[in-house]
């Protein structure tokens, strides 16, 4: 649905409260607040110490959970750790290990 991934988008840009207090009567917002998806970094199966034991560091650390986010915001079905470390693991294989 366009409008979840729109409203997961917002969450993740301005916060939560921000985007209640501009859509309170919103049922889709709503609704992506109740369903448990991932909106944000903390929401991702996979953080910053897993990406660290698999070797990234600095600004590519940040780029992985970024992707992570906009994959898992487009695709909330991927967002678990085995997933998601496959993900990265593909990344870093097309790109080479500095990707």
């Amino acid at each position: 649905a366009s409008g979840s991934r729109d409203y997961k988008r917002l969450l993740r840009d301005y916060g939560r409260e921000a985007v209640l207090a501009a859509w309170p009567h919103s049922r889709e917002l709503r609704r992506v607040l109740a369903s448990g998806e991932c909106w944000s970094v903390d929401g991702l199966a996979l953080g910053g110490k897993e990406l660290l034991d698999m070797g990234l560091r600095g600004r590519e650390l940040g780029e992985a959970l970024s992707a992570l986010l906009e994959h898992v915001t487009d695709h909330p079905e991927d967002n678990r750790a085995d997933i998601l470390c496959k993900l990265i693991a593909e990344e870093r294989e097309r790109y080479g290990e500095n990707a």
